[in-house]
């Protein structure tokens, strides 16, 4: 073992021996000691080897503390002035090689916190009088010292939460990482983060939560504090401002989050989505002469609301259209002579009747592709059961996604930006305000002088989207329009679309209302709403969210019959007794449910049967499914960006509208 007996010097001794103090004052005297062995151990091992000396001889510990005290009364002292000078009180015992080597024990060593702990609270006595306790005393000095280190942590934290003077930009809002913003606030403000989450989250807390986390709850009070102490720390609070102004929160909400700190004002706000909007604005306006774009809009209805209603402060609603501009990747760009093209197309083709028996019958590819389509989505639904989670076989070819018919190019190379114009007040409704939308576009766009007119109607070909009410007005526009002068005039450079989202929607009403019946038909869509406790499925509307909540009924109870098929064709009581089936078998059970539970073919069979035999139940069980799966195709091929699965359903959609 290590000779340790240097440590212990005698303290009559000269101090030149000593060794060195961590104290920083100038006069320090720097004494030697072996090189592998740090301060702090130095220190605690000379306590350690007195205070083990300390219980060897007869004399009790008390002894010792009353001769020292007795001591430090004949030397006219008593102990808080004997601390006072040792601590950093007098300027000689700074200096003095003893003194730095006594404070520095008392500093480093392993008993300096448990002395304070029993200072601030004393041990109390099973009788006797009550020891006078340090407590308020500490507790003042700990506040001191806290607030002292919060304020520092609070200006190392600044440059996290400053936000630049000049114009917000889009890319810096979407900069802010509220991961990285937490991990950097833990990083440098130790105190304040452990104070502040100690305020939002107590220790049985953090058992009994498994999910709740409190750290964004904390790193939002230091941002409001951050802002309040400074409004160029505003970092969170601009993108919180711009969040809830884009979410519609009236003024007289934002002014009370406002005034507790969480967003800027609402006149920063309303300046700032300005100079967003504005900077867009610009940005579109040159990117349309470098990338093929498209456009889009829908009437909209905004309420005008006022909390002082007076003779010229009245409450109004408002009609309007907003537009989006859709930007399309370089390779996308079509020739400028498409427009010229399609003008012939159109003229060669106008008396052209198309053969209807062509989308009455389909082709075998079309059947084929949407029949793997049906087995796939049936078999996907039995893989996805809680009841097959643990399967072994889930990643088996046979269960294989069929391939994609004609999918769009995915990637960041093929990406689509969007573009928000300016909401114009505009009523879309009537011919004369589509002629107005149209107008309003091309003036925001900065395309409607004479010479960008001449080019629109010469080299532009633009795919205008809309709702059905949209389209159809452009197309009455084609009508009455034919006969002007130029093709700017005559809406030649336009291909009116329809949006597939309101298709969407349109085919889902029709499944209602073609399914509904009455809550005693086994099998409608009303039956499955009474026992599903599912409300304000009744009447269809286009406002709010009964599509979305349709929509979510529709999978659920699709879901529910074509497990309950799988059921019926397996001949068992659970989906868990299939999985001793290998991929092949469940691949030719999905094409027996989709052949005898899904099909036309199965319904025709039923019809057949004499009456009193023919299932009214299977019926409507049957053509429901058969009617359902379209809706969940289109669905997902919408979302996948598959455009020959929309091809192969134009005939269905077609019929059932």
């Amino acid at each position: 073992m290590e000779d340790l007996s240097f440590l212990h010097a005698d303290p009559d001794e000269d101090p030149i021996d000593q060794p060195e103090s961590d104290d920083d004052d100038d006069g320090v005297i720097h004494a030697t000691f072996p090189s592998n062995t740090t301060r702090e151990s130095i220190h605690a091992a000379n306590s350690a080897w007195l205070r083990e000396r300390l219980g060897m001889g007869s004399t009790r510990i008390l002894d010792k503390v009353l001769v020292v005290l007795d001591c430090l009364k004949g030397e006219k002292m008593d102990l808080p002035i004997f601390l006072d000078a040792l601590l950093w009180g007098d300027s000689e015992c700074i200096a003095d090689g003893k003194g730095q080597y006594a404070r520095t024990t008392l500093m480093t060593s392993e008993c300096f916190p448990s002395i304070l702990e029993r200072c601030h609270k004393p041990p109390r006595p099973s009788g006797g009088a009550v020891p006078v306790a340090g407590g308020p005393v500490l507790e003042k000095l700990a506040v001191d010292l806290v607030q002292r280190a919060v304020d520092k942590e609070m200006e190392a934290l600044a440059p996290l939460f400053r936000s630049p003077r000049d114009a917000l930009t889009g890319e810096r809002l979407v900069e802010i990482d509220f991961g990285e913003l937490k991990a950097e606030a833990q990083k440098l403000a130790p105190t304040l983060w452990n104070v502040l989450r100690t305020a939002a989250y107590r220790p049985a807390q953090a058992k009994r939560n498994k999910r709740k986390n409190p750290d964004l709850v904390v790193l939002h009070m230091i941002s409001q504090a951050q802002y309040t102490r400074s409004n160029r720390r505003a970092c969170i609070a601009k993108l919180w401002s711009i969040y809830l102004k884009a979410c519609g929160v009236p003024v007289r909400a934002f002014d009370a989050l406002h005034a507790i700190g969480l967003v800027m004002s609402h006149k920063w706000t309303v300046e700032a989505l300005k100079g967003l909007s504005d900077t867009a604005l610009h940005l579109i306006q040159q990117f349309i002469h470098l990338y093929p774009w498209l456009i889009t809009h829908d009437n909209i209805n905004l309420a005008m609301r006022v909390f002082s209603q007076c003779l010229n402060n009245q409450g109004n609603f408002i009609s309007g259209c907003a537009f989006t501009i859709y930007l399309l990747p370089s390779h996308a760009m079509l020739s400028t002579s498409m427009n010229r093209e399609m003008q012939i197309f159109r003229a060669q083709h106008a008396t052209q009747v198309f053969d209807f028996g062509d989308v009455l019958y389909g082709t075998p590819d079309c059947d084929l592709r949407m029949q793997h389509l049906d087995e796939h989505y049936i078999l996907q639904l039995l893989l996805d059961s809680p009841d097959f989670a643990d399967y072994p076989h889930l990643d088996d070819v046979l269960f294989n996604s069929p391939q994609p018919t004609h999918a769009l190019p995915t990637g960041p190379e093929n990406a689509v930006k969007m573009f928000l114009l300016h909401t114009a007040e505009i009523d879309e409704s009537t011919y004369e305000g589509t002629l107005k939308v149209i107008d309003s576009a091309f003036q925001q766009l900065n395309i409607n002088s004479p010479d960008e007119q001449q080019r629109t109607g010469l080299e532009r070909f633009i795919a205008w989207i809309g709702d059905q009410l949209t389209v159809e007005r452009l197309r009455g526009l084609w009508k009455y329009r034919h006969e002007d002068h130029n093709s700017y005039d005559r809406l030649d450079y336009m291909v009116p679309i329809f949006g597939w989202f309101h298709l969407l929607m349109a085919l889902a009403n029709s499944l209602h209302k073609q399914f509904l019946c009455n809550s005693a038909t086994t099998g409608s869509l009303r039956h499955a709403f009474d026992l599903l406790r599912r409300k304000n499925l009744i009447t269809a509307s286009t406002k709010g969210p009964f599509w979305h909540h349709l929509d979510e009924a529709l999978h659920h109870i699709g879901e529910a019959h074509i497990r309950a098929c799988w059921l019926e064709a397996a001949k068992v009581t659970s989906l868990a007794m299939l999985k001793s089936k290998s991929p092949a078998e469940l691949r030719s059970l999905a094409k027996r449910i989709v052949r005898d539970f899904a099909s036309r073919g199965a319904i025709n069979e039923n019809d057949l049967l004499p009456e009193p035999e023919q299932d009214a139940v299977f019926h409507e069980w049957t053509l429901f499914i058969y009617s359902v799966l379209p809706y969940f195709h289109l669905r997902r091929a919408i979302r996948s960006g598959d455009v020959g699965v929309i091809e192969d359903l134009l005939p269905t959609l077609l019929l059932r509208a």
